[in-house]
């Protein structure tokens, strides 16, 4: 199969971004819509840089319509309220988010069509 020649390496374009641990969820935010990335990994301030977690997207997605294991989806104000964010920046990263996943679709149906 040709995919298993491709290297990660070869379609990674930009630069690793992380946050530290310590910081509130909008500085994550802030850094994928600046970098126009979907993730950031999170590091602690003691200067490994080893990764401890990473934030995405869909965390913010998944907390606003209630699969994060909750049973409803929550309201804006209440994702406003929890992650410390603006509404208009909970809209911002969930529009992003989920245009992201709608490409994740037709992506996956133009390789189940190849």
């Amino acid at each position: 199969m040709q995919s298993e020649k491709i290297l990660v390496s070869d379609l990674m374009n930009q630069k690793v971004q992380t946050d530290f641990e310590d910081q509130n969820i909008m500085s994550a935010c802030n850094i994928m819509y600046a970098n126009n990335i979907g993730s950031v990994i999170i590091v602690p301030r003691n200067g490994t840089h080893d990764p401890v977690g990473i934030i995405t997207e869909r965390d913010v997605v998944r907390l606003r319509y209630g699969m994060n294991g909750g049973p409803n989806p929550k309201s804006i104000e209440d994702v406003v309220r929890e992650l410390g964010m603006s509404r208009e920046q909970v809209r911002r990263v969930e529009a992003k988010a989920l245009a992201r996943l709608g490409r994740m679709r037709e992506i996956e149906s133009l390789r189940e069509a190849a």
